[in-house]
């Protein structure tokens, strides 16, 4: 049996040349001869309890066996601190990491850190993909545990010295992560049955990843609570994209997060990794306020308008584009569509679909018959509805493309953006009539479209078209480049 490891206090004691400290809010690291001892504080805060000698014994323990995953050789084991002798309290030994190749120093540095983050990406992938899964870990991903989660988090910084201002970011922080979860039930649950959620890592920070000639040592996981260290991958990776956005590198984020994506197979809405970066940056906020140093306030002031401004970001949207035949709306929805990566469903393509037709077949119709008879135009909204309504919960932003001449229809897509807490957004297109109707005979000629509308169907439209004063009115005569921009400022706009 190996001996146990042990040093005295008054050793740790000692200072003088080689021999520093550093302290966090939970530890005490002294380094020294290349070692680092690190100490637990006797604290209790309402996320840990390091009050007595044997909870600090097992802390340790947990961080040794839990970091040892990530880092394996930087972890040398849980040492007893002596004083006259007897064992008084505990220390994790490691070995000390070269501090010029802490992640965050060579980004600070400027270097170019984009490979170093690419085999930092496979590490963590490979560790996710070993890691430990079960019905209980899997709980923590669940819709009720994560509306938890940010409250737990929300309600501990209530209690703190904050400013009015972020007083009022975190109100809104608090409506829109809430809202963002009460919609996504079919994407968390798709998320457990897929096996993305794990016993990770937890605390994922660019100052505790090394980047070693042999590859990187990522350090200090989450040890002192499972329930914060368990949960889906993409909120572990959502640690350290959210800190490298915070060291000013939101390229940086992006390249992480791609190469996680490539080296684990992960596939997931942006709108999720929004939300999973914004939970990070309020923990950070919450960190930096239980500190109480004098920078708390302003770290903390950062760190919520990173969260607020992800939470913006991830909302999930519903836009409605509706008009008159030959006014531009599957034009500008399939501009749209590919502009912000977001599925356009056209319900012309729906209608051909419901009868085993090829969009592009033509099967010309009187208004009110056939195709356009108003029970099958019904059936048509209905499914693009239904579509509308799955992709929405799983988290994806959807954009919609048909007449919506009748009331009827746009009540059905407000009571879809209601039950999925997606914001809807109503657009209508217009073009004078003229033009609208060379638009379609040239389109008639050239086979390029879907519908089969005519100029005398839009005519019979325009005398049923029911009054839509709840939609942006887009004039869609000027060049698509020039509309654009302006549409999507007023889809993303808060």
């Amino acid at each position: 049996m190996s001996r146990p490891l042990e040093i005295d206090q008054d050793v740790l004691d000692e200072r003088g040349p080689g021999i520093h400290c550093v302290e966090s809010h939970v530890s005490k690291l002294i380094f020294r001869d290349g070692l680092v001892h690190k100490l637990k504080k006797p604290v209790h805060f309402r996320f840990i309890d390091l009050s007595t000698p044997a909870k600090r014994e097992l802390n340790c323990r947990r961080e040794v066996d839990l970091n040892r995953r990530f880092s394996p050789d930087v972890y040398i084991g849980v040492e007893d601190i002596l004083r006259n002798g007897r064992v008084v309290d505990h220390a994790v030994l490691m070995h000390e990491m070269p501090d010029e190749r802490r992640l965050a120093t060579m980004i600070r540095r400027g270097e170019d850190v984009s490979r170093w983050l690419d085999t930092i990406a496979q590490l963590i992938a490979t560790c996710h993909r070993g890691a430990p899964r079960s019905t209980e870990i899997s709980d923590v991903a669940t819709a009720t545990a994560l509306h938890e989660l940010w409250e737990d988090s929300l309600i501990e910084i209530d209690g703190l010295a904050l400013t009015a201002p972020d007083r009022e970011t975190c109100v809104d922080i608090r409506r829109l992560a809430h809202r963002f979860l009460d919609g996504r039930g079919p994407l968390l649950t798709a998320r457990i049955a897929g096996g993305h959620i794990v016993d990770g890592h937890g605390d994922l920070l660019a100052d505790d990843i090394f980047c070693l000639d042999d590859g990187p040592r990522i350090l200090d996981c989450l040890e002192f609570d499972d329930r914060l260290r368990w949960g889906d991958v993409l909120n572990d990776v959502s640690f350290l994209a959210m800190d490298l956005e915070r060291l000013g590198r939101r390229d940086l984020a992006t390249v992480f997060m791609a190469a996680y994506r490539r080296h684990s197979g992960e596939s997931h809405p942006a709108t999720l990794e929004d939300h999973y970066v914004a939970y990070r940056a309020l923990v950070r906020a919450k960190v930096a306020l239980l500190r109480g140093m004098d920078d708390g306030r302003d770290a903390a002031h950062a760190y919520l308008g990173q969260a607020h401004s992800h939470l913006h970001a991830g909302r999930v949207r519903l836009v409605v584009i509706g008009g008159l035949p030959g006014t531009g709306k599957t034009t500008l929805a399939r501009a749209l569509s590919e502009k912000l990566g977001w599925p356009a469903l056209h319900s012309d393509e729906i209608r051909k679909e419901h009868v085993g037709l090829d969009p592009l077949d033509h099967v010309p119709s009187s208004f009110g018959t056939g195709l356009y008879a108003p029970a099958f135009i019904d059936q048509t909204y209905a499914t693009m509805c239904a579509r509308a309504r799955k992709l929405l919960g799983m988290g994806q932003s959807v954009i919609l493309d048909a007449s919506f001449s009748n009331d009827q229809h746009r009540r059905l897509t407000a009571a879809v953006s209601v039950s999925t807490f997606a914001d809807l957004r109503e657009l209508r297109c217009l073009l004078p009539t003229g033009e609208a109707a060379r638009r379609l005979e040239a389109r008639r000629l050239y086979d390029a479209d879907a519908s089969d509308a005519d100029p005398e169907i839009a005519a019979k439209m325009a005398e049923h078209f029911d009054r839509w004063p709840d939609a942006l009115n887009i004039g869609m005569v000027p060049p698509l480049a020039e509309v654009l921009p302006a549409v999507i400022d007023h889809i993303l706009a808060s």
